[in-house]
């Protein structure tokens, strides 16, 4: 301890001084940058020497992506975002093109709801700050699928529909406003 120097018996200009020039010696090279930030997206390392071509091709697939990611975050601003189902078949070569298959009608033999989906009956959910209740679960020729009825309670107690009401309208196939189905 005695070899060390006194800093800061005396004024502070002094005192950062002596330290800078004691420092100086230790301290070899500056310190690094900080490394930046992650990229949402997977990358390789850069080519030593890229051509004109592949850096115009790199910056205009960053711009694609940086455009996705936009799109994706305007989605996702809720929280949560129902992603559309692909309807057809990829095609197999670049030359064909993906046609839907004719589908027969009645290949789908009726079936009741499984325990699970049955369970849904009178349950209460909320999607996008609208309160939904499920109606019935029931199979449907049309759709041939199970298919889950649902109302806007708001809506269904603004027009003073009771759920008999509803359930009538179903299977009568008239539209009401708060009514809703979706295949299960």
């Amino acid at each position: 301890m005695a070899d060390l120097p006194n800093t800061g018996s005396d004024n502070s200009k002094a005192a950062v001084a002596r330290l800078m020039a004691e420092l100086r010696a230790v301290v070899a090279r500056a310190l690094p940058r900080a490394p930046p930030p992650p990229v949402p997206y997977p990358t390789r390392s850069a080519h030593p020497a890229p051509t004109r071509a592949a850096v115009a091709f790199h910056m205009k697939h960053l711009e694609a992506i940086s455009a996705a990611l936009v799109a994706l975050v305007e989605i996702t601003a809720e929280g949560a975002f129902k992603a559309p189902r692909r309807r057809t078949a990829l095609p197999k070569s670049p030359d064909e093109v993906a046609t839907p298959k004719a589908k027969a009608k009645g290949t789908m033999r009726p079936r009741d709801p499984t325990a699970a989906q049955a369970a849904l009956e009178g349950e209460v959910f909320e999607e996008d700050g609208v309160d939904w209740k499920v109606l019935a679960v029931v199979w449907d020729a049309d759709e041939e699928g199970v298919v889950v009825w649902y109302y806007d309670v708001e809506m269904a107690a603004d027009g003073d529909l009771s759920e008999d009401e509803m359930g009538l309208s179903r299977t009568e196939g008239l539209d009401l406003g708060p009514l809703e189905s979706v295949r299960a």
